[in-house]
């Protein structure tokens, strides 16, 4: 909540997003730096990345060290603003942070039938 919430990055995301220029000057950037990381030896990719779609730009909150089915967290969530220059998607970090809660746990011989697909 407030200055460093969840609702303000979302806002100041969109005010660096409303001019169209800085977005396409960081694509340029990331450009850059994908090939200069590939010619460094530090990715290993065979290509480099010549553009980016014109797609909105995903705007990805990672929520960690947070206690699942937290009012506050939940309040945050339900009055984030709109985000119309960016895609919103959020993850859970559950199992990083210093915050182990039961409802994130898993017995050792369970957790590889559950996070399969992720591993």
């Amino acid at each position: 909540m407030g200055k460093s919430g969840i609702g303000a990055h979302i806002k100041d995301i969109n005010d660096f997003l409303v001019n169209g220029s800085r977005l396409e000057k960081l694509k340029e950037e990331m450009v850059h730096v994908f090939s200069q990381k590939r010619r460094l030896g530090l990715v290993d990719c065979s290509k480099d990345i010549e553009s980016f779609s014109d797609e909105l730009p995903m705007l990805l909150l990672v929520l960690v060290n947070h206690k699942p089915g937290s009012a506050r967290l939940r309040s945050a969530l339900d009055s984030l603003p709109d985000s119309p220059r960016a895609e919103v998607h959020m993850a859970a970090g559950c199992f990083m942070g210093y915050g182990l809660f039961d409802q994130v746990t898993v017995p050792f011989d369970r957790a590889f039938d559950r996070f399969a697909s992720c591993i």
